[in-house]
């Protein structure tokens, strides 16, 4: 339950890859204004966004083009960050880690559609499902498996695989396989233990011998200790205090230590289909299949696209009609990875703070947009606006009820042409629009119009969809889930025993640096949820709907990242408590 209520605090046929005709590399006349440009940015907002240190990389098909580093790697030391300043890049390294199994399916030793049990009989999951459907090496490598986000107790706890992909036999699953995409790190160190098992070698020894070695990343490493002290940057959690970059368990997904110009090392191979320097690395059909949509026929997933290891969909750029990319939202920094196969380009931007997420965001695009103007030869085809066509408006019935998401419980009440939603504790009107969808305003005390930029582009509409009826959500030309419709239930006597004020037993680095003290399990209206105020001066209010599938487990409702999991009592002598994701919460108060 303790991270589910701070994603709160993150959320506020084979189509191939065709190659095309070699480019030469850009001059320096053609790279200055995209310097120029991308530094103008960062020298304007880095400080503003808390951002100590940032470094970059700017790559093609022939190596790298641009790479620099800004600010400070180390501010108490002063020592400036670098293109060579290692980071701890998170979710970067999941592109590597497919990578590596796509070495793995070269050689014959695994095949991504077959049930991964054949491969690793030691892994297995509590299910609930009536689906027999197994899951599969591509549903892992897609987020499409239906494990549980993570196990946030103990992230920053070294355990070995074995050790870790063994103990999930206690986890329930919480969708069916293919149901919907929910990142998890968790499947990601099954496919680290797959790797072992079929190369006869600890993790990351094979990943440093199969994969970095080749690439000429000398000075990456999957373990902190391979990293030189004197290149290694500090980490700063809101831009302001230092906390130790402390090693991740969950290595497969999170764990590679690496700098801008040797992760563009990584999307250089990408770009020339898997060879670099003369070295073939991956073969062209296993980088087309990395590429390549995997999930067009998941239909919760709406415009959402992954490929292997990497997102296809939520970036758009007028000058590249493909646009691959990952991107890191650890609390130890930032970080994102953008690559055009088709202009044979590709972007590393990481920075050392949590708060560098918008700062990040608007760098790797505007390096992209700015290098693809340098090095095209014509104005790009006019791209209009893909406006989604009309619909017909929502009648009251269609939009009054309570739905659960990203944000937690969200309730819509519509009467006399007036729609309201309560979201986080504040009242956002919904205002009717010509094509039949809502726009989304915020009025502080309830009649003062509060502009809030982001919600300038919004547009929400109910849905039906795989028979679930949803509350969809436009934003930049792409259609997201904001929230399923959940209906009111009676409360069993065993948890209505249960309410009450509930805290962590013990306490950790995570929950200190996301102020998670205290939180209220209640019944309202018909719905048992936790309650949690979220720190900051905003006076935001999470509630997290549950709902009780016996009489000792519980599960987050809603569908996507953190949702669908299970909360369950356990006993401690005479005591109960409530466990989730390897925390337990202890009742203080009823």
């Amino acid at each position: 339950m303790i991270l589910a209520i701070s994603r709160i605090l993150l959320a506020a046929g084979v189509l191939l890859w065709l190659p095309t005709a070699a480019v030469a590399a850009p001059s320096e006349t053609e790279i200055e204004p995209v310097k120029r440009a991308v530094t103008a940015l960062i020298e304007d907002e880095r400080e503003s966004e808390h951002v100590p240190g940032l470094s970059l990389a700017l790559v093609d098909e022939h190596g790298i083009v641009w790479a620099a580093g800004f600010g400070y790697a180390d501010v108490e030391k002063r020592v400036p960050a670098r293109a060579e300043t290692i980071y701890p890049v998170g979710a970067l390294t999941m592109p590597l880690t497919a990578a590596a199994v796509m070495q793995l399916t070269e050689q014959r030793a695994i095949e991504l559609d077959l049930p991964i049990g054949k491969y690793l009989p030691e892994f297995s999951l509590e299910s609930r499902f009536a689906s027999g459907a197994p899951i599969t090496p591509r549903n892992l490598l897609t987020h499409h498996a239906g494990l549980p986000a993570a196990r946030f107790k103990g992230i920053w706890t070294p355990q070995p695989l074995t050790e870790l992909v063994a103990s999930l036999k206690d986890e329930h699953a919480a969708y069916p396989p293919d149901h919907v995409h929910d990142p998890s790190d968790l499947g990601y160190d099954v496919l680290g233990r797959l790797i072992e098992v079929k190369t006869g070698q600890e993790f990351t020894r094979a990943m440093e011998e199969r994969l970095l070695a080749p690439l000429g990343m000398r000075a990456s490493s999957f373990a902190r200790a391979g990293v030189d002290p004197a290149l290694l940057a500090a980490s700063y959690w809101r831009g302001k205090k230092e906390i130790e970059a402390l090693a991740a368990r969950d290595t497969p997904a999170v764990g590679l230590y690496s700098s801008a110009i040797e992760l563009g090392r990584f999307l250089t191979l990408l770009l020339r289909e898997g060879e670099i320097e003369g070295r073939r690395v991956l073969s062209a059909r296993s980088v087309a299949e990395m590429l390549r949509p995997q999930n067009e026929r998941v239909a919760l997933d709406l415009d959402n696209r992954v490929g292997l290891g990497l997102r296809l969909s939520g970036v758009r750029l007028d000058r590249a009609d493909r646009i691959a990319w990952q991107s890191d939202t650890s609390l130890t920094g930032r970080g994102r990875i953008l690559i055009a196969p088709d202009q044979k380009l590709g972007v590393v931007v990481i920075a050392n703070s949590s708060t560098g997420s918008r700062l990040i965001e608007r760098v790797s695009t505007r390096l992209l947009e700015t290098a693809l103007e340098a090095r095209a030869t014509e104005p790009p085809e006019p791209r209009p606006h893909a406006a989604a066509p009309a619909v017909p408006p929502p009648t009251p019935d269609e939009l009054n009820g309570h739905y659960a998401g990203l944000l937690g419980l969200i309730r819509v009440t519509a009467e006399e042409e007036r729609v309201r939603a309560n979201v986080l504790g504040k009242t956002l009107a919904l205002e009717p629009e010509p094509d039949g969808r809502l726009s989304v305003g915020y009025r502080l005390l309830g009649f003062i119009p509060i502009p809030i930029k982001v919600l300038k582009e919004v547009r929400v509409q109910p849905a039906r969809i795989a028979g679930r009826d949803l509350l969809l959500l436009h934003y930049k030309d792409h259609l997201y889930r904001l929230a399923d419709r959940i209906e009111p239930e009676p409360l069993p006597e065993a948890w209505r025993a249960r309410l009450g004020e509930y805290e962590p037993a013990e306490r950790d680095l995570l929950l200190d640096l996301i102020e998670l003290h205290a939180l209220e399990l209640r019944y309202e209206e018909g719905f048992l949820h936790f309650y949690y105020r979220l720190p900051g001066w905003f006076g935001l209010a999470a509630r997290v709907p549950v709902k009780p599938v016996s009489d000792t487990e519980l599960v987050i409702q809603g569908n996507g990242w953190l949702m669908g999991e299970t909360i369950e009592v356990v006993r401690r002598g005479d005591e109960e408590r409530l466990r989730y994701s390897g925390y337990e919460l202890k009742r203080v108060a009823r």
